[in-house]
């Protein structure tokens, strides 16, 4: 028993550093809370306030504004018939769509649905492109990847 008796020092050793560090972590979260100035209003989200969704159509509505914005798109809209997985955003020109984006999961690539979506959007000449949901996707990142296809 003595072996199993050094494993779990060590496993409660690392359980005792770790729980340390999500408590300084917590109190850290905790001081930057409460030292942000609290008077001074603000009626726009802060990027690092926003999902993903929230940062493309900001981008687009700031950088992008020739196009068109569409959300939930159909790929039923592109002559695709079945069943599909919508296009989290369409970014259109002219009525004419140029850029199709959908915001996923760990899991969501592996999906034939997904699959097919993106299929009916190669035979348009479509291109479509991903961003991760839980990725930070920082504004700079999107806008520049945003130019790279539109």
């Amino acid at each position: 028993m003595g072996i199993f008796d050094d494993i779990m020092k060590v496993v409660g050793a690392f359980k005792n550093a770790a729980d340390q560090l999500n408590n300084a972590t917590t109190t850290q979260k905790n001081v930057e809370k409460n030292t942000q100035p609290s008077s001074v209003p603000t009626t726009e989200n802060k990027p690092s306030d926003m999902n993903v969704w929230q940062k493309i159509e900001k981008i687009v509505a700031e950088n992008f504004s020739q196009y068109e914005l569409k959300k939930n798109v159909s790929p039923t809209t592109i002559g695709g018939t079945g069943k599909f997985l919508n296009y989290s955003y369409g970014i259109y020109q002219n009525g004419n769509p140029k850029l199709f984006i959908m915001i996923v999961d760990k899991n969501t690539c592996k999906h034939k649905l997904y699959r097919w979506s993106k299929e009916q959007a190669e035979k348009q000449n479509i291109t479509l492109i991903n961003f991760i949901e839980h990725f930070p996707n920082e504004m700079n990142y999107i806008k520049e990847r945003l130019s790279n296809y539109l």
